[in-house]
């Protein structure tokens, strides 16, 4: 990786997320050094100690750690009470019907991360019969126990397993 890389704008940057494992401490680090851009990663950390590394290192700014696809709601509100400690903000990964509720409940929660693509993310446009809105790149919570969602059972049965 090239300096000149890190530096040759916001866009060229953006697409590093593919480009530079996110678990490589010492390219990120190299990067951090190079650039004025903030850095986010963890959404292929499992574990808070993965999380923990990239975290102690000050190589990243936002923590994108996901809790659908890891550790679940406990470990996420862990690594978010470590993460508050080093002054990072928390930025998940995906599934904004759980994280939403979750940013929503600690005082550095940033931003949520959505994909708008039936194609691409049927969960959230067949899975659930009731789920929190996305308008205009605001999430609505309501005041529904749990998360606020509710299966849509003929989806299950079409996709079954296929989802999980």
């Amino acid at each position: 990786m090239g300096c000149s890389y890190c530096h040759s704008g916001f866009q060229q940057a953006l697409r590093s997320k593919y480009y530079l494992a996110g678990r490589d401490v010492d390219a990120l680090k190299q990067l951090k050094l190079n650039t004025r851009i903030p850095l986010a990663s963890g959404e292929g950390e499992i574990t808070r100690w993965g999380a923990r590394r990239l975290m102690e290192t000050g190589v990243i700014d936002f923590l994108q750690f996901d809790c659908h696809a890891h550790a679940g709601i406990t470990e996420w509100r862990k690594l978010a009470g470590m993460a508050s400690m080093m002054h990072l903000w928390l930025a998940p990964h995906h599934e904004p019907h759980v994280h939403g509720h979750l940013l929503a409940s600690v005082p550095n929660g940033f931003i949520l991360e959505s994909f708008a693509n039936p194609a691409r993310d049927p969960f959230w446009f067949e899975i659930y019969s009731r789920k929190p809105k996305i308008e205009k790149s605001v999430l609505y919570l309501d005041q529904t126990p749990g998360l606020g969602i509710e299966f849509n059972q003929q989806a299950l049965d079409q996709y079954g397993s296929k989802l999980l």
